[in-house]
């Protein structure tokens, strides 16, 4: 039995957010109504899996619906928040570094339901793991989101925009900018003929250990030890590639900086 007051939605886009999430609210019970996009391929694509209808307007959306979720790129919000007008019905967007006002004159009900992780279509996420922060402008707004976050995942948090913009960047640096390192190291090896899958293991335990460690305290590597001799001879191996060595240069000054 729900009591969230939440039982229908509509989504407004069809990229990787709104793929999970929506999957994510049917597999909860969630009777999706509608699915926009202004591309008619996509909004058919994913209404599809949905069980819901395609539209590619937005004055067609139901606004009979419990909630209005809009998943779509940051730049497009602010557009979105000028032109859409909903009444009362709760309006939330996903965005991590958009502030929630940016709807406030969409409804009198508006807030942010925002899934922490990186998504992709073709890679499946077992959303109950996903940590989900909400906002709203109102007690009651933020009971609604609060009761569907816990229908979708396990762990709910209350964030306000600006600690959910630190949120975002922190997801920048700990997602993002480790996915470069990745991409970096997989050119090497392919270069170099060696396995990409010879550092799974490397990175696994990277990240396994600062689940149970403070970061600084479990930093290894030529910097951190000073191994001037060791990172010379890396620099001059990478001397092929300036965009490679000028990060090499700029992270081992940031770990030598940072931890001393």
């Amino acid at each position: 039995m729900k009591t969230t007051g939440i039982n229908t939605a509509v989504l407004i886009g069809s990229g990787n957010v709104a793929t999970h999430l929506g999957l994510a609210l049917l597999n909860a019970g969630i009777t999706i109504f509608q699915v926009y996009s202004p591309t008619s391929a996509n909004a058919k694509s994913l209404a599809k899996k949905l069980h819901a209808k395609a539209i590619t307007t937005l004055k067609d959306i139901d606004t009979t619906a419990d909630i209005i979720i809009i998943a779509i790129k940051d730049d497009a919000l602010a557009e979105i928040g000028k032109t859409l007008r909903v009444g009362k019905t709760l309006v939330v967007h996903t965005s991590g570094a958009t502030l929630a006002n940016v709807l406030e004159k969409c409804s009198a009900n508006y807030g942010v339901f925002y899934p922490f992780q990186t998504f992709n279509k073709n890679v499946k996420v077992d959303f109950t793991n996903v940590p989900v922060c909400i906002e709203a402008n109102s007690k009651k707004a933020e009971k609604q989101l609060e009761g569907l976050a816990k229908m979708v995942t396990n762990t709910c948090y209350k964030l306000d925009s600006g600690q959910r913009q630190w949120l975002h960047i922190m997801g920048v640096f700990s997602s993002n900018f480790s996915n470069l390192m990745y991409h970096i190291t997989s050119q090497i090896a392919a270069e170099q003929n060696i396995p990409f899958s010879i550092v799974y293991p490397l990175i696994e335990q990277t990240a396994a250990k600062v689940k149970t460690n403070a970061p600084e305290a479990v930093q290894t590597g030529p910097a951190i030890r000073g191994d001037k001799k060791v990172m010379q001879a890396h620099l001059k191996k990478l001397e092929g590639n300036k965009d490679f060595k000028k990060i090499y240069s700029l992270l081992s000054a940031a770990i030598q900086h940072i931890n001393n």
